[in-house]
């Protein structure tokens, strides 16, 4: 029986993850064994993106089935403090200043890593949404940071 589960085991092929990112600044994860792509991150400068309903990598359409980065940004707002966090950081960004957010046991993260402020030319709208996003992008980090080394921020 132990052997024969083993032999299943390895029989069962690994999905191929393969990373990319198009010339739009748009970063994906194929799995091309279920034939689907991942929205990673965006890493463009446009303040208006459309993200397609399928990518083709090497000839081969993935449909775009999840977004990674974006369901994490939103996680946040599940928690009333930290939803509150990214709200006040928001704001600061909107009228011109950056936030440091403190971590426990000494150290912070600012909402100046990255920012480049508001665009020439850059509607309204657009740019509370950048702000917005920023927002959550920091708040994240700063709680990624205090997880991964345990209480000390980068």
């Amino acid at each position: 029986m132990l052997i024969s589960l083993l032999t299943a085991m390895s029989m069962v092929a690994k999905a191929d993850y393969i990373e990319f990112k198009t010339k739009d600044g748009l970063c994906y994860g194929i799995d091309t064994d279920a034939k689907c792509a991942t929205l990673s991150k965006y890493e463009g400068a446009a303040t208006k993106v459309v993200i397609p309903k399928s990518v083709v990598y090497k000839g081969v359409a993935y449909d775009v089935t999840s977004l990674d980065d974006v369901a994490g940004l939103l996680s946040l707002f599940e928690k009333p403090d930290t939803a509150k966090l990214v709200r006040e950081v928001a704001i600061a960004l909107m009228g011109g200043h950056y936030v440091s957010i403190p971590c426990a046991g000494g150290g912070s993260v600012s909402s100046e890593t990255g920012w480049d402020g508001r665009k020439k030319d850059e509607e309204d709208e657009n740019f509370r949404l950048r702000c917005w996003l920023h927002a959550a992008k920091t708040v994240k980090d700063s709680r990624k940071a205090q997880t991964k080394q345990k209480g000390h921020c980068r």
